[in-house]
């Protein structure tokens, strides 16, 4: 380990912070291998210090809109839900009908309850039918499909 020194490291240390390094400085940093090092390590410093500061802090004006737009949001979906609720249950009421009509009318579907000795078991049946694809039904509308 060498302890040469350079008595122009102090000042080119301090011409470094302020920004401002001349061009004999940078010369002598050409020539001046300790200075380099010297240099060379304040700026890392610099950098690893800058890394890790700390994140701007948002305005209280943004924050404050942020939040008046998420309430905003959260009222109007809550408003909705009543809404999305019964158009489910009609979705799953009509489909109930329109199987029972289509098993009564004579259509596609009506030998599926042929055997059914009563209109009550019937709609029974269509009944567990729409329950059954209901799941899926409410997926497929949650996925967007």
């Amino acid at each position: 380990m060498t302890t040469e020194t350079c008595e122009r490291e102090p000042a080119l240390l301090a011409a470094l912070r302020r920004g401002r390094l001349a061009d004999d400085d940078a010369a002598h940093l050409a020539a001046c291998a300790r200075c380099a090092l010297a240099v060379d390590a304040e700026r890392w410093m610099a950098g690893a210090v800058a890394a890790f500061a700390a994140p701007a802090v948002p305005s209280a004006g943004s924050l404050l809109l942020r939040a008046q737009l998420r309430a905003r949001r959260d009222a109007a979906e809550r408003s909705l839900r009543p809404l999305r609720a019964w158009r489910r249950i009609v979705a799953v009421g009509g489909g109930a009908f329109a199987l029972f009509a289509l098993t009564r009318s004579g259509g596609f579907f009506a030998g599926l309850w042929s055997a059914a000795p009563s209109s009550a078991e019937a709609i029974l049946a269509a009944g567990t039918l729409a329950l059954a694809s209901l799941p899926v039904w409410l997926r497929l509308r949650r996925d967007g499909a």
